[in-house]
């Protein structure tokens, strides 16, 4: 492969993922009429971003759909907040818009962290249980594992569940199930355990404190250990589903 063609290929990964990495650029917060420690971890601006200004990044340099409360519960950090304590406790995922849908951004976040996926339908009572537990797991991993959600649907729709959920993890949209397709998944609530660079893939069917604990084991082979003092014991003991993936 000739050098050009690795490099346009490099850049379409970075533009896909979200990887948004620049100096100081105070047209921005003139543009947004914000501080540079809105976006970024230091007061002074430049270097390290906080989730406000990954979503930014990750969303076209564009503030469009961006909800303060939602984003944060996401990203593990209390609201309203700015420089250093706006950095994300959890990998992050700050991308909501776009044409690539919930494939490739996963293909993307794996290119930096194993990713656990879990597969959405709604938001049924044992949804939003799974939501929450899987808040746990992804707080407990803290930057080194991500975990998020697909639906088959819109971004706004994907949003709108997001939020539904209680902001818990990232839910992805992709108006074609290609997700599902890829990893297998048939049923709302499977589980996906995707190694770094996407290189190893096991599919859970189903929601459960055993699936749960398999995935955990799973991405232990990935490189990354098992958080310690994890409990998972309000995760059903049978495996449920929220039927077959609309």
């Amino acid at each position: 492969m000739n050098k050009p063609l690795i490099v346009s290929l490099f850049a379409s990964v970075v533009t896909v993922s979200g990887i948004y990495s620049a100096s100081a650029r105070p047209e921005y917060a003139t543009k947004e009429n914000k501080p540079c420690g809105y976006c970024h971890l230091s007061s002074a601006g430049g270097g390290a971003r906080g989730f406000r200004g990954a979503f930014y990044g990750a969303n076209n340099l564009s503030f469009d759909k961006f909800d303060e409360t939602r984003e944060a519960a996401i990203a593990g950090v209390d609201p309203n907040l700015s420089d250093a304590a706006t950095r994300p406790k959890v990998a992050y995922a700050g991308n909501v818009t776009g044409p690539k849908g919930a494939a490739a951004q996963i293909a993307s976040m794996a290119l930096r962290t194993p990713v656990l996926v879990v597969f959405f339908n709604g938001s049924s009572d044992n949804e939003k249980a799974a939501a929450k537990e899987l808040k746990k797991v992804a707080l407990a991993y803290g930057r080194k594992v991500a975990v998020v959600g697909v639906l088959h649907g819109s971004f706004d729709t994907a949003l709108q569940l997001t939020s539904e959920l209680g902001s818990q993890i990232r839910v992805f949209g992709e108006e074609k199930p290609a997700a599902a397709e890829k990893y297998g998944a048939a049923n709302g609530l499977d589980l996906v355990a995707v190694s770094k660079m996407g290189e190893t893939v096991k599919l859970y069917s189903g929601y459960s404190q055993g699936n749960l604990t398999a995935a955990i084991a799973q991405i232990g082979t990935y490189g990354v250990e098992a958080p310690t003092g994890l409990d998972l014991s309000d995760a059903p003991s049978t495996a449920v589903n929220s039927g077959p993936l609309k």
